[in-house]
């Protein structure tokens, strides 16, 4: 099999649900079905955020167990704090990243603080995240790890809850991998932070049945087209890529759709449904811009179709 980005892009590898850990950091790409609280985060994110991350990586929160039924997460929502399957907050279509922090120990007492009982009272306030949302979020590194109160305020959020839990939880390893970031800082923030930081693995759960659903936007996209030149090249690709399906990864075939036919696409001016499902997938311009493609078709005794 390809193996993925770690070769040759800077993209996670692909997990499924039940390689979740806990301590695993989880980050929401946007839902399906977007409600009105994520186009506010994500048009505050786009327009007002720092640069590094997603505009539309849009909530935040942290696997406490994985086990027979599944992953749980504890989060802060429209509910306060709950701990609950992952599958009641969002079904398994939608995407997320993940973030594990590379020492066990860390990571179970990151799940531990997150999953504590001891946060039953916490409530979500929209008005606590307009802040974050509009504007750069602030490093620390100067604070000393000792000066962080262990505690969290009432009224937050979904990212401020996850740092604060970080910060606890490495002041409870004497410091390790203490995040110096600001408490209250937008998901895309935390994801900037997680991105650069050596001490986390990246990960990314591309929901379910991805290149399937990417297949079927651009099949509508073709029968929009009525161009049967369009529909033959579209057919060798996928043809191509199934009989190698043993070979690559979810990841690098939605990369190789991605990159063969969004230039044809755009000629149609047809590509916007497309691009837009790919992002809520977790795949962006530039990863698809990055993705070299002559070297993974070669290594596939592949090429352009003509």
């Amino acid at each position: 099999m390809l193996r993925t980005s770690q070769e040759t892009l800077n993209l996670p590898l692909a997990v499924e649900l039940n390689n979740l850990e806990p301590g695993d950091i989880l980050l929401y790409r946007t839902s399906k079905v977007t409600d009105p609280v994520q186009y506010i985060i994500m048009f505050m994110q786009l327009f007002f955020n720092e640069k590094g991350g997603h505009f539309d990586t849009t909530h935040a929160s942290i696997c406490v167990e994985n086990g027979d039924g599944g992953p749980i997460i504890a989060h802060i929502g429209p509910n306060g704090y709950t701990r609950h399957p992952l599958l009641e907050y969002s079904n398994d279509e939608r995407a997320f990243l993940v973030f594990r922090l590379y020492s066990k120990n860390a990571r179970e007492e990151l799940a531990r603080v997150a999953g504590s009982a001891e946060h039953k009272h916490l409530l979500w306030k929209l008005l606590a995240a307009l802040g974050p949302l509009c504007r750069t979020a602030r490093l620390d590194p100067e604070r000393e790890v000792s000066e962080e109160p262990k505690t969290i305020a009432t009224s937050t959020f979904c990212t401020q809850f996850v740092i604060k839990a970080m910060k606890i939880a490495a002041q409870n390893q004497g410091g390790y991998a203490y995040p110096h970031l600001r408490s209250a800082s937008s998901p895309k923030s935390l994801e900037a932070y997680l991105h650069a930081n050596p001490d986390y693995q990246m990960f990314v759960y591309l929901g379910k049945q991805p290149y399937q659903s990417l297949k079927n936007e651009i099949e509508i996209q073709i029968e929009r087209i009525q161009n049967p030149k369009v529909n033959k090249i579209y057919t060798e690709i996928v043809n191509k890529i199934d009989k190698d399906s043993e070979r690559v990864n979810e990841l690098y075939k939605l990369l190789l759709l991605l990159k063969l036919m969004l230039p044809i696409l755009h000629l149609y001016s047809s590509a916007g449904e497309v691009t837009s499902l790919a992002r809520k997938i977790g795949i962006f311009a530039r990863d698809i811009e990055a993705f070299p493609l002559e070297k993974v078709t070669t290594r596939l005794d592949w090429g352009r179709p003509a």
